[in-house]
């Protein structure tokens, strides 16, 4: 008899989930996806990026807040300090499409506007 197809498990799911999300990152911020060999998950000119993909994130409802609380013209911007542990630790969390039209999109730095 032939080998049944079995439902995939919980964790080839979120195995896969994160691939995906490693490879759309690769792909968006112009980097190069390296998470199964290990170490960093994607590598780009200037940053070593780990990507995470998760159903549930409380740092989305910090974001959230921020974002309702952001006055117009400002970006929200959320810091997340662990208790006992250096400030100069904190993480500091921000939207990548506020990302990209505040700083350009990775691997393409905005030029310097210059007055000719």
């Amino acid at each position: 008899m032939g080998q049944k197809n079995k439902p995939p498990t919980i964790g080839s799911r979120n195995r896969n989930r994160g691939k995906r999300q490693q490879r759309y990152t690769a792909k968006r911020l112009g980097g190069k996806n390296v998470g199964s060999l290990g170490g960093e998950d994607v590598e780009s000119e200037n940053f070593s990026i780990e990507c995470k993909s998760r159903v549930k994130s409380v740092a989305h409802a910090f974001m959230e807040q921020a974002v309702r609380n952001c006055p117009k013209g400002k970006m929200p911007l959320v810091i997340i300090h662990k208790h006992n542990v250096s400030h100069n630790d904190d993480l500091v969390c921000m939207r990548l499409i506020d990302w990209e039209q505040w700083n350009g999109p990775f691997g393409k730095r905005k030029k310097e506007e210059t007055d000719e």
